[in-house]
């Protein structure tokens, strides 16, 4: 077997059950609980994977748990920021004040 053949094979085994459960042929309560964070895996999974390679390379120094932080804090602040519509609506009305403002005062926009 072949290295390619062998990591065809991987992938296969990994996006076999990842296909049906995305695209739900496979529907339990576990999965249906667990939906975001299965869409999420592959990268994930990429991502762990890559700074586990080079936490190892470099023999767990300080930068490897900086780094482990590091990707820890962007994904929870990305995972845990909420929709609000109230604030976009206020934003876009004090962006056309804004606009209006500076329409007055002679600047010319590119529209």
């Amino acid at each position: 077997m072949t290295n390619l053949m062998r990591w065809l094979m991987y992938l296969g085994l990994f996006l076999v059950p990842y296909l049906s459960i995305c695209l739900r042929f496979v529907e339990t309560s576990f999965t249906n609980r667990h939906f975001l964070e299965f869409q999420l895996l592959p990268i994930i999974a990429v991502i762990l994977f890559g700074v586990s390679q080079w936490c190892f390379m470099k023999f767990f120094n300080n930068r490897c748990f900086f780094q482990l932080y590091s990707i820890y804090a962007v994904l929870s602040g990305v995972m845990s920021v909420k929709d609000c519509p109230e604030a976009s609506k206020e934003l876009s009305e004090q962006i056309q004040e804004a606009r209006k403002d500076l329409i007055s005062k002679g600047f010319k926009f590119r529209d």
